[in-house]
């Protein structure tokens, strides 16, 4: 690159990565329902134009920042898709291979460029070129064996049959043929100006009924769009802004109306003007969680605003402390729905993820010969982005394994009584201020025996005795362990499990496992909504104070402490006729108990998937939005708390996590049960 392109580079490489990425997700989506036709005469010819779009987008975008490598493996599968299209050839399972190929490798040159490993690049010319050649190939044997096309008009006879038919078709149906030039640029490209959204805003109000980018002499890249419109367009300012060149090639015949009335003109000219240049701004996410940490360093001034209005109520008259009590219940308010406001437009559906793991689980299922379905539920789900970005090398490393370890053989499955068709299934949900994620499969399972038997040769277990689901999370999560004495392309390298357990609790979560033999294995992950403010109810145990997440806890009530009864170290009491379990919080945490234990006590209970839970606490102080700071050196790590926050006076108080303190309390009861059988 010379110094200009570089700079050029610089400047919106951020953008066309993200562009990139958006179109490529899309064509992998697509890519799983074209394999549906392999063999078929018919194709079905929305998938095949879902899939033609979305690379000549890359192709021109590439194009425009100097991707050379990604410009030419898209423009040799557009190729291919164009020629599927018009000469309706039969898919076949090379073709397939070829296209999934492609997919993964514009994947590792999005990488290579992102990431600026440009040392890589070498390494994958030879798969470049094996591509690019393999398109080709397939594209001159279609070419060679589909017959000629004809057209009713010699000025559209250029053109596919395809679109040379919807041309006519409209032109019987009295609508108006144009022709539309959109020239990319820097400046439109920033201002978020590109073919996607023309397409997308065109056609509120015309059908586009053919489009292919174009190279000029200078060799930059510009799109056509031949487009089909009941009305008439005119050109205007935001066509010219919007480096659009408009121009009509066929008109109606005419018929003897009076034609178009004001009515309908104005109808039309307001239909048009719909064509706004953009109404998104993509926005980075860095610039987010500046604007978010603005928002704690208010939040925490108006608490100490909030601490100082309290610490001067004597010395202030009743009208004035009065006053500047209601705006402070104004600025919290108003904080807390901007607050709503910014944080919203952080979460995404999760469904995202799932879309990316699809494309993965079906490449693996490919390599490993396995007959695999997938089962995905809680698309809809709602989680911060940057816990999607974070959590797709871990889930996929799960997957990964129910693949490769979990997974039987047909044959296996066959023998076992089992579906010869294995399953996986990914389901999300919310639970509290938290992020449920369960991947299952009804594989083999983990057989415990071995990993204990494995665990004792490498130290990581003094006994070989029966083992917990809890231990067998932990020896898995040990650095370098793995049951495999060679590495595949999915795993036996031990460092997996290690890395998806640092990755969830670096995120404010944490991982559970539950496995029987032959039966199949379920990770659990909790992972927090968000990761910065949240509203909290302040506690008081042994004259410390600490925050609760408020969307964790289901009610705050007070007992008597003669209706609590203690069976063999455990606290219970009746709460609306059903047993209710307790945790004294200042025993969890190892407090030394300096006072008495009052006579009523203030217990949050709490809704978990192993039912209603109460967290006994000395007081409840207040509540509070505070920012949250999760701990993430691992060596700051406890169990029960999740981070810690600051209030009004300055001084940091730590941040409760129930569900860990919960889980906990189950595993250990687990624990004592097995120690009585």
């Amino acid at each position: 690159m010379n110094t200009n392109e570089q700079k050029y580079f610089t400047e919106f490489a951020d953008d066309a990565f993200i562009e990139i990425d958006e179109n490529l997700q899309k064509i992998k989506s697509e890519l799983l329902r074209l394999e549906n036709f392999i063999g078929q005469k018919e194709i079905n010819k929305k998938i095949l134009n879902n899939m033609l779009i979305p690379f000549h987008t890359i192709k021109g975008i590439s194009g425009m920042v100097g991707l050379v490598e990604i410009q030419n493996l898209s423009h040799s599968v557009e190729h291919y898709i164009k020629f599927l299209i018009e000469q309706k050839a039969i898919l076949t399972e090379q073709a397939i291979a070829g296209l999934y190929d492609s997919a993964k490798l514009l994947e590792s040159f999005l990488y290579v460029y992102k990431e600026k490993k440009f040392d890589l690049l070498e390494s994958y010319k030879q798969e470049l070129d094996r591509i690019i050649d393999l398109m080709f190939r397939l594209s001159s044997e279609v070419s060679e064996s589909t017959s000629e096309t004809t057209t009713e008009d010699k000025e559209i006879e250029k053109l596919p049959a395809d679109v040379a038919e919807l041309i006519n078709e409209n032109l019987e149906k009295d609508k108006f043929i144009y022709s539309l030039i959109f020239k990319p640029s820097p400046e439109l490209f920033s201002k978020g100006i590109n073919i996607n959204k023309v397409r997308e805003t065109l056609s509120d109000f015309c059908e586009i009924i053919h489009s292919k980018p174009l190279k000029d002499e200078k060799g930059f890249v510009h799109f056509e769009l031949i487009l089909a419109t009941k009305q008439e367009l005119e050109e205007n300012d935001l066509i010219k802004e919007a480096n659009i060149s408009l121009k009509k090639i066929y008109s109606p015949a005419k018929k003897d109306d009076k034609g178009t009335t004001p009515e309908q003109k104005e109808k039309q000219i307001t239909e048009y003007q719909k064509f706004s240049l953009s109404n998104v701004v993509r926005i980075e996410l860095s610039k987010v969680d500046e604007l978010i940490n603005k928002l704690g360093e208010l939040v925490i001034a108006r608490a100490k605003f909030e601490l100082s209005l309290k610490n001067y109520a004597n010395r202030l008259e009743k009208e004035v402390y009065r006053n500047f009590s209601e705006i402070n219940s104004i600025l919290e308010r108003k904080i807390s729905d901007l607050r709503e406001s910014i944080l919203r437009t952080r979460m995404v559906p999760i469904g995202e993820l799932f879309e990316r793991l699809k494309f993965v689980v079906h490449d693996l299922v490919r390599q490993s010969a396995k007959s695999i379905e997938l089962e995905l539920s809680g698309k809809e789900t709602e989680i911060d982005k940057y816990v999607i970005e974070k959590m797709f090398d871990p889930m996929l490393h799960l997957i990964r394994n129910s693949v490769s370890h979990g997974i039987e053989t047909q044959e296996e499955r066959k023998n076992l009584g089992k579906n010869p068709t294995g399953k996986i299934s990914i389901v999300a949900k919310t639970s509290g201020d938290s992020v449920v994620i369960e991947i299952t499969d009804d594989g083999r399972g983990i057989d415990k025996s071995k990993i204990a038997q494995k665990a004792k040769e490498l130290n990581l277990l003094k006994q070989s005795n029966e083992i917990s689901d809890i231990d067998v999370l932990n020896i898995l999560c040990s650095p370098g362990f793995s049951t495999r004495s060679e590495a595949d392309m999915t795993s036996g390298r031990g460092v997996g499990m290690t890395s998806v357990k640092n990755v969830v609790e670096e995120l404010g979560g944490r991982i559970e496992l539950k496995t029987e033999l032959n039966k199949g294995t379920t990770f659990i992950i909790y992972l927090p909504l968000t990761l910065s403010i949240v509203d909290a109810i302040i506690v008081e145990i042994e004259n410390q104070l600490y925050a609760i997440p408020q969307p964790t806890i289901s009610e705050i009530v007070v007992i008597e402490k003669s209706s609590i009864r203690v069976t063999e170290g455990f606290y219970f009491t009746d709460y609306r006729n059903q047993i209710l379990p307790l945790i004294y919080l200042k025993e969890f945490f190892g407090l030394k108990i300096n006072g008495r234990i009052e006579d009523r006590q203030s217990v949050i209970i709490v809704d978990t998937t192993f039912g209603r839970i109460g967290l006994v606490v000395d007081r409840i102080k207040t509540k509070r939005e505070i920012v949250v700071r999760t701990f993430n050196d691992p060596l700051l790590r406890v169990n029960g708390i999740s981070g810690a926050t600051e209030l009004g006076d300055g001084k940091p108080i730590l941040i409760i996590d129930c569900l860990g303190i919960v889980t906990s309390f189950i595993n250990k009861t687990k624990e004592i049960n097995e120690g009585i059988q």
